[in-house]
């Protein structure tokens, strides 16, 4: 057992930033490729049609799009016609992969809206650097898009940013920080009356207000119309609510305006992001059921109990060993977005029969593809003749390594792939970037 894996497990998970949206049916071609962006700490969502290349484009938002131009399905640009305008607004960088060099092919590839156009075979030594070098661009093009025109704060994709390297930086130092999800109250009326440059006028006030108030022109940020976030730095939520307050006075007395709020606080402990917002939005919502023009901070014991969604791994394997080892890796995975249940079962046809799926869920299925009684792939086959819904999320974990084999689970809805002998830790690491991008 100690050849299929190994049990001086990796301490270090690595945490990719770049997805990679690769479509193409060559499965050796994907393979390499995918061999090669690991190396690179740089994760690879493989599509071998372009319908699922499209179903992954419009759910993952890739940092970049790689296309070949022959697809089972569709050709490559049909899939650039479809995608082109969001990838556009989005700022996405395509490219259409392809042997074909002719010219008209090339024309077109740039006319659907393609930077690039990059003839197969690919040199993987100039082509890591060069989608590294257009993420690097798209990074500094979308930098630009980041501060709301109106108002003069940040808007929600760089709260995310933002709150992203705190974490890092405050898990370190073993410091909390709080935010405050901010809504006008009745701005709408408001503005029916005094005209909306008048709400405009109060918008932007706000915004100076906070700024100064917090010492910071870079912890302000509109999520709305009249929705705004307050990252308050080094502060728990009680001295938050606080600093809240000092704000929320000064626009009474000055534009006699009120604003209801959530407060929630982040510790070393936390761990998924997404909670904290709705920690937040839901203290936000009591102060709106209190009656407005007033600020709630989040309290743990009323709300904990209904906040996480849960997240259900099913461990499919006929190797007592190997479901030992998942189980104990994917059961102490802690997450405050999910509240994470493990079941394990011999084979497929345990799995299959049993109470598996529950709707209000979300599920990862890690399946075997060897077993006896009924072999991986026609798991598969059920699980997605079954079950229809974008909360399940399939892995292939065998050792078989045919071609062709490989081509058939992803062409029949496995959302990934990975080979024996693995990590456990490196199974749960992969698994956890899929469930960030697919389910949060």
């Amino acid at each position: 057992m100690d050849q299929h894996i190994p049990f001086n497990e990796s301490k270090s998970q690595p945490r990719d930033e770049v997805l990679i949206l690769l479509i193409d049916p060559n499965i050796d071609f994907v393979m390499d490729m995918k061999d090669s962006f690991d190396r690179h700490s740089i994760s690879v969502l493989i599509a071998t049609t372009a319908s699922k290349g499209i179903e992954y484009f419009h759910t993952v938002n890739p940092d970049f799009v790689l296309i070949e131009a022959n697809l089972p399905d569709k050709s490559g640009f049909d899939v650039l016609l479809e995608i082109k305008d969001i990838s556009r607004d989005r700022s996405i960088p395509t490219a259409i992969i392809s042997s074909n060099q002719l010219k008209e092919n090339r024309i077109r590839a740039y006319e659907l809206g393609a930077i690039d156009f990059i003839r197969k075979p690919i040199d993987l030594d100039i082509f890591i650097p060069f989608v590294l070098n257009r993420v690097a661009f798209r990074k500094s093009i979308t930098n630009k898009l980041l501060v709301d025109e109106l108002t003069g704060a940040y808007n929600r994709k760089q709260f995310y940013i933002t709150k992203s390297s705190l974490y890092n930086r405050y898990k370190i130092s073993n410091e909390s920080f709080s935010i405050a999800l901010i809504d006008f109250d009745l701005f709408k009326d408001f503005n029916n009356i005094y005209g909306q440059q008048k709400g405009n006028e109060v918008l932007q006030f706000f915004v100076q207000i906070a700024q100064q108030t917090l010492r910071s022109k870079t912890d302000v940020f509109r999520f709305g119309s009249d929705e705004f976030v307050l990252l308050i730095r080094h502060k728990p939520a009680l001295v938050a609510a606080n600093i809240v307050e000092d704000i929320a006075e000064q626009m009474r007395e000055l534009w006699n305006i009120t604003f209801s709020a959530g407060i929630s606080e982040w510790f070393p402990s936390t761990h998924i992001d997404g909670t904290l917002l709705k920690q937040a939005d839901r203290a936000l919502q009591q102060a709106k059921k209190a009656g407005r023009n007033s600020i709630h901070v989040y309290d743990e014991n009323s709300f904990a109990s209904s906040l996480a969604s849960r997240l259900m791994i099913h461990i499919v394997d006929d190797d007592a060993m190997v479901r030992a080892l998942l189980e104990r890796q994917f059961s102490a995975w802690q997450s405050d977005t999910f509240e994470i249940s493990v079941h394990c079962y011999n084979d497929g046809f345990e799995f299959t029969e049993s109470n598996w799926y529950t709707p209000q869920d979300y599920h990862v299925v890690l399946l075997d593809g060897v077993m006896p009684k009924m072999d991986g792939l026609e798991v598969l086959h059920i699980v997605k003749k079954k079950v229809q819904s974008e909360r399940v999320l399939i892995a292939m974990l065998t050792d078989r390594k045919n071609n062709q084999d490989i081509l058939h689970a992803l062409n029949s809805g496995a959302d990934d792939y990975m080979l024996k002998p693995f990590h456990p830790q490196e199974v749960l690491a992969r698994i956890q970037r899929l469930v960030n991008r697919l389910f949060l």
